[in-house]
């Protein structure tokens, strides 16, 4: 009996260390004080996006791990409107610890009641993209009883894909973009968002996003899962009944926390997707954006037509002028493309090495619709001013990006187009001067040399505008 007695009591003793050691390690004891969380004080614009009585969920963990402090899971606090928030309720209110101990916070927006652990995103529906726009922070470490009020920094989780359409196939009119509608296809519309560590699971079944799109069908958006854009594809349906196509580059990512910008064109072939760029998804709705000075001195490298925002660029420039002070000169494409010269039955059009526009003139002379002359037609479409350069164009736009090639290449990659390398090869609009019935001229950027290239064979090309 003495000895079951012993057994007895060193269990008690057991189970009571045990209790009384977890309750020490999440601080069971408070000192009574309170939290108010603030929006960060580096970024007072920030208050504009939120509105009295919005609800943010707060969960509190123990400093350096993933252990809840006071079981402060999902707690609700709501916006006073001065980008401060309080608990909802009495129950919400997470106390202080006692002194010397820590305590990290991850915060998230909109709120949700089953949001103690994971988030849950559904992004079917596009048609209110405010309650679609999922904000997170976990910048709030090592809090301590003395920090009443902590600083939360929110930033969009998801990704915005906005979309500029316009057409250059003399079949369409403005009027016919109206009320058209666009569907991104092949794509998870629904995720997970882990509240403790920000990091986003996709659902493995693919489905597709209609975008939100202006009656007048030239801008439309999409709030989509970030990740990357492999087998994604925009349709475009027109109400005449015409559906076009295009799929994204496939290295292409959709980047957290930023939005991309899609400039597309309606052709007689198909669309072009002519440029990406890209920025910060603020949490300001109505930030001052550049403007275009009413006069520009360029300079080499920079973006076309406004040097500060690279998200309006269509191309870099790579030549100025002489004479001019940096008011004049050419622009190079951010992509390429794969085409061939032409049909070789159009013979000998006597084209010249030196001018690029010179020989688009001649080939527009022989046939005004260009279907007969592929690389031309494609630079065509990318709109007013743009053509395939000449033999000799290529040369002077690798002599000047050889010069200055980290800043050209930094500044195409940064709005996703395609950088230059020394192993590049373009088709120039000149025709071989030694068999020019049938062939071409291509320019290699590594000997600076060319050679010919049959009219029917496919070959890289790049536009050029001059401005």
């Amino acid at each position: 009996m003495a000895k079951s007695y012993y057994i007895l009591t060193i269990l008690l003793t057991i189970f009571f260390v045990s209790c009384r050691d977890e309750e020490d390690d999440i601080f069971q004891y408070t000192n009574g004080g309170k939290y108010t969380f603030l929006l960060d004080e580096q970024e007072p614009d920030y208050s504009s996006h939120w509105s009295t009585g919005d609800i943010i969920g707060v969960t509190a963990y123990v400093s350096g791990g993933n252990k809840l402090y006071m079981n402060s899971a999902n707690r609700q606090y709501k916006s006073n409107g001065n980008g401060s928030f309080e608990p909802a309720t009495k129950e919400d209110m997470i106390p202080h610890p006692l002194a010397d101990n820590h305590v990290d916070f991850i915060a998230y927006y909109p709120y949700k009641d089953d949001a103690d652990t994971t988030y849950a995103i559904y992004l079917s529906d596009q048609s209110n993209q405010n309650k679609l726009e999922v904000l997170y922070s976990n910048n709030a470490k090592k809090t301590t009883n003395s920090s009443s009020n902590v600083m939360f920094n929110f930033e969009h989780v998801l990704s915005k894909i906005v979309v500029n359409t316009t057409h250059s196939s003399g079949n369409l009119e403005d009027k016919d973009l109206h009320d058209m509608t666009i569907i991104i296809d092949n794509i998870s519309d629904e995720g997970t968002l882990h509240l403790f560590d920000g990091r986003i699971e996709h659902s493995d079944q693919k489905s597709s996003i209609k975008m939100k799109t202006e009656a007048n069908g030239r801008s439309s958006e999409a709030i989509v899962l970030p990740g990357s854009a492999a087998g994604i594809s925009f349709t475009i349906e027109l109400t005449n009944g015409n559906t076009y196509s295009v799929d994204f580059h496939p290295e292409q990512q959709f980047v957290s926390g930023h939005i991309q910008t899609y400039n597309i064109t309606i052709t007689q072939t198909g669309l072009n997707l002519s440029q990406i760029e890209i920025e910060d998804w603020v949490l300001v709705d109505n930030y001052p954006q550049e403007e275009i000075a009413d006069e520009i001195i360029y300079k080499t490298g920079d973006f076309y037509p406004n040097p500060n925002n690279p998200k309006t660029a269509i191309g870099i420039v790579y030549w100025l002028k002489p004479g001019t002070g940096g008011k004049e000169g050419k622009i190079v494409s951010l992509d390429t493309a794969e085409r061939n010269w032409g049909d070789s039955g159009y013979k000998n059009l006597n084209t010249i090495i030196s001018t690029g526009s010179a020989n688009w003139e001649l080939v527009l002379a022989k046939d005004p619709t260009l279907n007969m002359f592929p690389a031309f037609k494609w630079c065509k479409d990318k709109g007013d001013g743009w053509y395939l350069p000449s033999r000799y164009e290529l040369h002077v736009m690798n002599e000047l990006w050889s010069a200055n090639h980290e800043l050209i290449n930094s500044n195409i990659e940064l709005v996703y187009g395609e950088p230059f390398t020394l192993n590049d090869v373009y088709l120039a609009s000149s025709e071989n001067r030694s068999k020019p019935d049938e062939n071409a001229e291509l320019y290699y950027f590594s000997n600076k040399g060319w050679g010919p290239i049959d009219k029917n064979e496919v070959g890289r090309i790049r536009a050029v505008k001059e401005f």
